[in-house]
């Protein structure tokens, strides 16, 4: 089964963060919490944008991806950026995994304008 739509959020929101394209370091943050500095001690592999697009693309490959991304899409609990980047996934992933029958007409064939024909 796919992962949770925790760590299909956590990936997707690696893709967009700016501070993790740059040569596979993390840009560091200044912050005063506690929380967070634990949460980056607890984390011991630091996502760079390339390393979760490839895991990205081994998601892909696994049953339920595409609902799961349906499933951040449809959320509240999810920022926006994530939210859009989940939606803009599935469009993708149709694009790249839709099969047309040779017997069922493609509903994405383009049809010829009226002045056309």
């Amino acid at each position: 089964m796919s992962s949770d739509l925790g760590e299909i959020a956590q990936l997707l929101d690696a893709t967009l963060d700016p501070s993790k394209h740059k040569k596979g370091m993390c840009a560091p943050r200044r912050s005063s919490s506690a929380d967070y500095l634990c949460m980056l001690c607890i984390k011991s592999i630091l996502l760079t944008s390339q390393t979760a697009e490839s895991a990205l693309k081994l998601e892909e490959k696994k049953p339920q991806y595409s609902l799961q991304l349906l499933k951040i899409v449809a959320s509240d609990t999810f920022p926006h950026k994530i939210r859009l980047s989940a939606a803009l996934a599935f469009k993708n992933f149709i694009r790249h995994n839709y099969v047309v029958s040779p017997r069922i007409p493609n509903p994405f064939a383009r049809l010829p304008l009226p002045w056309q024909s």
